[in-house]
């Protein structure tokens, strides 16, 4: 983009302001209800999981390293889908997880929308073609759908279009700094329990890297994708070795099996009906794990910039294409789905239409790249024309998704339990109740957790066997000390060699602290033999792959400041493709008006086939 400082300003703040009014107008549903309580399909799940972390820190003052509230005890970082290594927490820690999770999900709109204008400035795509970009991705259905029912760890592919910008960014200006950012945004999906999404972003990422570097024959595509895969994991270190260490305890991998037909699709992404509880038309999961709405208008400029703006187009029209054939699912041995199911961490993903989620962005762009052809037409009326249809598509879209949303807060009036004072493990038949136990100062036994499989060992006070939250198997007495999420304290007067049983799933990142004996597994549970004597016993439970994690995460940024001050010393090597240098020195991003100013897509090739041979393949390397 090729505009004054004044200019680049105020388009940031017109931007900002146009991001804002989009979350509103499209969150409208939780705006009159921001408190209100909803517990339906997974939002028990998602509650429990802030509120676990939001009443660990205020009420205890400790790091959220551990869940004891769910399914016997199990690490809370290390949980894939785990939200605490986020900057939302500050909302959640000054709201309550309940109006938190909803600032949240407007908040994260506005992200979506606001980085998908960006990506499409980045593009050098004009300013009607960006805000056709921002409503395809932000106004998809995909988003309220996935709300609905409680699908908290959806909101961070709002973040995507801001990697793909700064990717974009790295190529178009031959600058490898900008892998940084674009392995921190990916760091930052990870962080708000983004395992899918972050391994979706890896196969965009890595599609387009490959067809740029076939497109203009340069292998810095494929170097930029490497380093900013790099910066991903250092950056990520802090949860992803606690998660190694939580999936190392529970492994998981499902099979390939769904599939995906051509009159699907077409329910997916045309059909007007977006309701999330819709019929599936035969596919195994619910629509919300389907639909993901693209408005006929948006569609349209999309295949309009794939047939005539084929070379600008093609590294998005050949990711679009990739991402179809992934989202089929299983049609064969040789499907693509297929073949990538047998990867690290995708063999454990299932249902493949979630990438669909980001096939938005992908023909947000060539949306962008449409629109942009017709405004260079030069003709009011035409530009006056494209305008309002943009207008209306996002009307359209707002009709067809955002009143997902009100479906948030169905079955919000749950019987609440009696609240203990000292907390005890429960057993309720219901696996949906987690969030009104943890309130209540209870252990939910019987709980829904997809990255728990490794059964029950904890017992409730309900239940028949139950021997209390701590108890001493031999000669002696025990008393509770202190409970607290990561520190258990007891004094123990132990007349021969005794065991220690904690009604909590054992983990080895459990360690005495202070006291002797040795801590071990018994039938799942927690355990520790004890001498003979009297003892204040103190049990913690960190997590040293965090430590290790912080310390690599500093590395990262090391490392990233010694890459910025080695190219600032470096000549600039910035690279421009066709579409960039077309548009050099031709942008009006600085002025009032819309329209692009970009030469038909003829114009600009017969002026290509003017260059000596082989002058712009070497600009570009």
């Amino acid at each position: 983009m090729h505009f004054s400082r004044t200019g680049r300003w105020r388009e940031v703040v017109w931007g900002l302001l146009a991001s804002v009014m989009f979350a509103l107008a499209f969150s409208y549903p939780i705006l009159t209800k921001i408190s209100g309580l909803g517990l339906d399909h997974d939002w028990d799940l998602t509650m429990e999981m802030h509120w676990a972390p939001f009443y660990t820190i205020t009420h205890f003052h400790q790091f959220p390293f551990w869940d004891p509230y769910k399914c016997g005890g199990l690490p809370l970082l290390g949980n894939p889908q785990s939200r605490i290594l986020t900057p939302f927490l500050f909302l959640h820690l000054l709201f309550g997880p309940l109006i938190g999770m909803h600032l949240e999900i407007i908040g994260h709109l506005a992200i979506g929308f606001g980085g998908a204008y960006f990506l499409a400035r980045v593009v050098n795509i004009g300013k009607l073609g960006a805000l056709s970009c921002g409503a395809t991705f932000a106004g998809s259905s995909w988003y309220y759908i996935h709300m609905a029912p409680g699908h908290s760890v959806f909101l961070c592919i709002m973040y995507v279009p801001w990697a793909v910008a700064f990717f974009w960014l790295g190529w178009r200006e031959r600058k490898l700094i900008f892998a940084a950012p674009t392995g921190l945004i990916a760091t930052l999906i990870f962080f708000e329990g983004g395992i899918y999404q972050t391994t979706h972003l890896a196969l965009v990422l890595a599609v387009l890297a490959v067809a740029l570097a076939v497109q203009y024959r340069s292998w810095f595509p494929l170097s930029l994708l490497t380093i900013a895969g790099i910066f991903a994991v250092a950056f990520s270190a802090p949860k992803f070795l606690p998660t190694v260490h939580f999936l190392g305890l529970n492994p998981r991998s499902v099979d390939a099996f769904e599939v995906n037909s051509l009159s699907m699709f077409v329910q997916e992404l045309f059909s007007r009906n977006q309701f999330f509880s819709r019929d599936s038309m035969g596919g195994f999961w619910g629509f919300w794990e389907l639909g993901a709405y693209i408005d006929p208008f948006f569609g349209a400029m999309a295949i309009l910039a794939m047939v005539f703006r084929f070379r600008s187009a093609l590294p998005w029209s050949i990711t679009t294409l990739v991402l179809l054939a992934l989202a089929a699912g299983n049609h064969g041995t040789y499907s693509p789905w297929v073949l990538i199911h047998s990867l690290p961490i995708i063999s454990g993903e299932h249902a493949p239409t979630r990438i669909l989620m980001l096939l938005t962005i992908v023909v947000g762009v060539l949306a962008g790249l449409g629109v942009d052809l017709l405004c260079s037409l030069k003709k009011p009326w035409l530009t006056a024309a494209v305008a309002i249809m943009i207008l209306l598509a996002m009307v359209d879209c707002w009709m067809v998704s955002s009143y997902n949303l009100r479906y948030m807060l169905a079955g919000g009036n749950p019987t609440p339990y009696e609240p203990t004072p000292v907390f005890q493990q429960y057993y309720e038949r219901n696996d949906n109740r987690m969030f009104m136990l943890a309130i209540s100062n209870h252990g939910a036994v019987n709980c829904y957790e997809s990255a728990y499989s490794w059964g029950r060992n904890a017992h409730g006070a309900n239940e028949d066997g139950y021997r209390g939250e701590q108890y001493l198997v031999g000669s002696g007495t025990l008393g509770l000390a202190r409970w607290t999420p990561n520190r258990l304290d007891y004094d123990i007067d132990a007349r021969a060699r005794a065991t220690l049983i904690i009604n909590q799933n054992y983990d080895s990142d459990w360690k005495i602290v202070q006291g002797t004996g040795e801590v071990f597994k018994s039938n799942g549970l927690l355990a520790v033999r004890v001498p003979a004597g009297k003892q204040r016993l103190e049990l913690r439970y960190s997590s040293p792959s965090f430590v290790t994690g912080c310390f690599i995460f500093l590395l990262g940024i090391g490392a990233a400041i010694s890459i910025h001050f080695a190219e600032r010393k470096s000549p600039s090597a910035s690279v421009e493709s066709p579409e960039s240098s077309r548009d050099s020195g031709a942008d009006q991003s600085a002025t009032p008006s819309v329209e692009s100013t970009e030469a038909p897509e003829s114009q600009v090739e017969n002026a290509q086939a003017d260059k000596p041979n082989g002058s712009q393949d070497q600009d570009l390397g």
